[in-house]
Order: C-alpha cells, then sequence, then structure tokens
C-alpha cells in the first residue's frame, strides 16, 4: 500500500525506497506482539490494544519516508521491536495494510471486519445507485 501511494500520488521515482527489509525472513511463521496505538478505530475491530498475530518477515517503512507518509496514513500498530506493522489510509473506510499475515488466522478479526465492510458498502452502494 505504501509503495503504490508513493507511486501513484506522490509521483515517487524510486517508490521501494519507501519499504526496508530486514534480512530476517525465513519460512518459519511466529507470533507477533502488536500495541495499537490509542485512537485508532482498529481498537474496535480487536477489542484490545494488545493483539498478536503471525509473521515472517521484518518490513517496515524507511526511517527516511515515515513523516512524509505520515499525511496519509494513520499509524495504528507497533510490533514489540517498534516497526510500524499496521496502517490506515485516512479518509477511507477501511483500507487497512498490515505487515503481517491476517489470512493465516482461522478467526482472524482484520479479515471478518473487512468482509463485513465491503458488503456493507456494496450494499449501500446498490441501494444509492
Amino acid at each position: 500500500m505504501v509503495i503504490e501511494h508513493a507511486k501513484h500520488v506522490f509521483r515517487a521515482m524510486k517508490p521501494f525506497n519507501y519499504i526496508s527489509r530486514n534480512e530476517f525472513c525465513t519460512t518459519d511463521y511466529e507470533d507477533l506482539a502488536i500495541d495499537l496505538n490509542a485512537g485508532c478505530h482498529l481498537i474496535n475491530v480487536y477489542g484490545n490494544r494488545h493483539i498478536s498475530e503471525i509473521s515472517h518477515c521484518t518490513f517496515e517503512i524507511h526511517d527516511s519516508y515515515v513523516d512524509k507518509v505520515a499525511s496519509a496514513f494513520e499509524f495504528c500498530g507497533v510490533s514489540e521491536d517498534g516497526r510500524t506493522v499496521l496502517i490506515r489510509l485516512n479518509n477511507h473506510p477501511f483500507f487497512v495494510a498490515s505487515l503481517f499475515l491476517p489470512q493465516l488466522k482461522e478467526d482472524s478479526k482484520l479479515l471478518h471486519t473487512w468482509l463485513q465492510t465491503t458488503i456493507a458498502l456494496k450494499q449501500n452502494k446498490a441501494l444509492i445507485g
């Protein structure tokens, strides 16, 4: 999401520079402890400020671009090692990007809420159109 925003909104010549990756990527999945920032609407999704998700890589928004990206995104969740791992596009009902793998959780609250929001938006659009 950050790369696409950099490419299409910021017109960045090198959008992949907006993201950096720690070399610690494996095929082993591990639990990732995440603290949701106070005021983030995703606290309502999870029902808790402290959550656990599944991850296997350590991507993050590159430090030199955080301020520029912050104007477009709400930074919602931070991992125990200090990386921002959950962001939401401002002024959008549910455009969320995670640097973890919610699809691997059988009872993913994030995916469940995304589906509910998508269905509600589709139904509302049908009523309007």
